[in-house]
């Protein structure tokens, strides 16, 4: 499966796309790879699926970073929270073919939560290095809801960083009263 993926994203980004109202966006990337391509898509509404495994993550809120399957449900970027859900987007960035990794940091900004120890949250992060193939390289930017406390309505940002240059920025909206399955 990760081989069709890989397959499906080096013709994507080598032949063009046909755009689709939007859900394909590539935007520049502005750091020391400079002649790189930053792709977003599948930015939204995500369901966990399996949990595969979890990363140290020492500036989240848990300590570390869940990796899971997960399910596309729909591309929003206004959703109300539910346990097991989350929210985010997959990337691409398509570089010259000299590189072969770079060191990202994903920082989630959101509204004030207090976590089960008394403490405010409103930042987290983890760090992140992707190994390039064919110039190739990719991920997944996903926030699960999975402690009630985690389910605080306002604005929430998601950016990615190389050595404190944005690279990539999205911002959600979570709020009670919103469609989590409607665009």
């Amino acid at each position: 499966m990760l081989i069709s993926i890989w397959s499906f994203l080096q013709a994507l980004i080598l032949w063009g796309a046909q755009l689709n109202e939007g859900a394909i966006e590539f935007l520049p990337v502005k750091n020391d790879i400079t002649k790189a391509q930053f792709i977003k898509f599948d930015v939204g509404y995500y369901r966990k699926l399996n949990v595969l495994g979890k990363t140290e993550a020492p500036d989240s809120d848990a300590g570390y970073r869940t990796i899971s399957e997960a399910e596309f449900i729909n591309a929003t970027t206004v959703i109300e929270p539910e346990l097991g859900y989350g929210i985010g987007f997959k990337y691409a960035i398509k570089a010259p073919e000299k590189f072969v990794s770079v060191d990202l940091e994903i920082v989630g900004v959101h509204p004030k939560m207090i976590n089960k120890k008394g403490k405010e949250v409103t930042t987290q992060s983890y760090r992140e290095r992707l190994y390039f193939e064919d110039g190739i390289a990719g991920g997944t930017v996903l926030y699960w809801f999975s402690q009630p406390y985690e389910m605080v309505s306002g604005n929430w940002n998601f950016t990615i960083k190389n050595n404190d240059n944005v690279l990539f920025s999205q911002n959600f909206y979570v709020s009670e009263g919103s469609s989590k399955a409607n665009p």
